[in-house]
């Protein structure tokens, strides 16, 4: 059988100089399509929309299942998200995580409704899991102060936490340490951006 979905099969006999002709009852068997997903490994910065794509396939053969649903669980650690398969079997999702770290997805595909089955002919969801590796994103942090100063005279000076990878900005509600160096010591105070 070459294409997925209910086929009929019947008999029929002619007939003889004997025996009358007959036919048979019509029977109904459901032919599904295996298939195989492949999710792939992805990294990218914490904050910042990351590519996670799975390819849906059929088995044997290879051919891409177009029009159909992947779901991508991520452990809890962010919400599920899902994406349709596109002409060449791909499904893409952007997904942003808040910390860096090393994370898992998990896709899944399941259309038994659809006359699909697992690899391995089984009427159960087709998994695959993959590592998704997040990195801290890059910031800079410039200071000013005034060049001179009076002994008992407050010193006012600030700091600019931003973070330069996308998406860029200041950086607001971080702790920032300010180290003061003077010939009677070292003084460390602790300021919050705003």
């Amino acid at each position: 059988l070459s294409a997925r979905g209910i086929h009929t099969i019947a008999a029929n006999y002619a007939g003889s100089s004997v025996l009358a002709a007959a036919t048979s009852n019509t029977a109904f068997v459901n032919v599904y399509q295996p298939t195989n997903l492949d999710v792939t490994p992805a990294s990218g910065i914490a904050g910042a929309p990351i590519p996670i794509t799975a390819s849906l396939h059929t088995v044997p053969g290879g051919s891409p299942v177009v029009g159909q649903t992947v779901n991508f669980a991520f452990g809890g650690v962010i919400g599920p998200l899902s994406a349709l398969t596109d002409a060449t079997g791909v499904a893409t999702v952007m997904a942003t995580f808040p910390n860096a770290g090393s994370f898992t997805t998990t896709t899944t595909f399941l259309n038994v409704a659809g006359f699909f089955a697992d690899d391995g002919g089984n009427l159960v969801a087709e998994t695959d899991n993959a590592a998704v590796t997040v990195g801290h994103a890059a910031t800079s942090l410039s200071l000013t102060a005034p060049a001179a100063g009076l002994v008992s005279d407050p010193l006012t000076f600030s700091a600019v936490l931003a973070r330069t990878d996308a998406p860029t900005g200041p950086v607001s509600g971080a702790s920032v340490n300010f180290q003061l160096t003077s010939p009677s010591g070292l003084t460390i105070l602790t300021g919050t951006t705003n």
